[in-house]
Formats: C-alpha cells, structure tokens, sequence
C-alpha cells in the first residue's frame, strides 16, 4: 500500500471514530438535559401537588370551624328557645334538664361529626402528599437511571470507536509491512 493511501486510510479511521465520539459525547449531554428537565418538571409537579392540597386542607379546616360556629349558635338558640318553652309551660327542673342534656349531646354529635370529617380530610391531604413525594422519587429514580444508562452507553461507543480505530490502524499497518514483505520477496526472486 502507498503510504499516501496508508495516509489517507489512517485519517478516514481517525475520522470515522471522532465522528463515533462526537455522537456519544452529544447523546451523553442531550441525556444530561433530559434528566435536568425531568427533574424540574418532577420538582414543579410536587410543589404544586403540594401546594393544591395545602390549599384543601386549609379549606377543609376554614370549613369545619365555620360548621362548628354555625352549630354552636344553633345548639345556643336552641338553648335560649328551651328556657323560654320551660319557662312559659312550667316544666320541672327534670324536665329541664333533660332538655338541656338532650340539646348538648346534640350539639356534642354533630361537633364530632364535623371534628371528624375534618380529620379525615386533613389525613387524606396527608396521603396524598405522600403520594405526591413518592411519584417525585419515582420521577427521580427513573430519570437517575436513564442518565446512567445513557452515560455508560456513550462511554462504550467511545471505547468503540477507539478499538474500531486502533484495528482500522492495525489492518493498515499490517498491509503495508504485508505489502513491504511481498515487494522484498519479489526482489529477492528477482535477484536470483
């Protein structure tokens, strides 16, 4: 082989495995700007999971003391039109207060009733920013691993591309001391 083709060959290999490295290294920071993306759209998407059940919970509890006011003045009605009836009618003092022991459990019913519709909401508000975190550890997790996959992968292609330019060197090398020794082996023929 001439050595402007040895030449030739070696800068075309040369050529072919920066072109393979380049493309690794592009694949390797196109996955970096992948995973940064994911992580931000996993980061925006809990903060705002977050921030909605935040808002629930907080109207959940505005709502349970607005309940519990408004029944406090109801069972407070109640008591004043219990007075009244036991004052106009003449009820005893046991009839009274059964009245009042009646109008007071009531009031106790509704106000845990409404104490644990309350509770129950705040914790589902709970469990569902639990949730929210996992699914961003999940997002997290997954876009981890995509990176590492992508990086090994670009790492390999350049081993690669330098093993496939070291053997494209090699079979260069070896045709032209191959072609060196059949042009030595002719001239020596010739000589004889």
């Amino acid at each position: 082989m001439a050595p402007a083709m040895m030449i030739a060959s070696l800068v075309v290999a040369a050529a072919g495995a920066a072109f393979q490295i380049k493309a690794a290294n592009d694949a390797s920071k196109m996955a970096k700007y992948q995973h940064d993306a994911t992580m931000q759209a996993a980061k925006a998407n809990l903060m705002a999971e977050q921030t909605e059940l935040n808002r629930q919970q907080d109207e959940a509890r505005k709502d349970a003391v607005a309940q519990q006011g408004d029944r406090t003045r109801r069972a407070n009605d109640e008591l004043g039109t219990i007075r009244v009836l036991a004052g106009e009618m003449g009820a005893s003092a046991n009839t009274f207060n059964a009245l009042l022991a009646e109008n007071a459990y009531a009031e106790g019913i509704d106000l845990s009733r409404i104490d644990l519709n309350f509770q129950n909401a705040y914790a589902a508000g709970e469990a569902g920013k639990k949730a929210a975190h996992q699914n961003y550890m999940n997002a997290a997790t997954g876009a981890g691993l995509q990176l590492s996959n992508a990086k090994m992968n670009a790492r390999n292609s350049k081993i690669a591309a330098g093993i496939d330019f070291a053997s494209s060197a090699l079979q260069i090398a070896s045709s032209a001391y191959g072609g060196g020794a059949a042009k030595a082996a002719i001239k020596t023929q010739d000589i004889r």
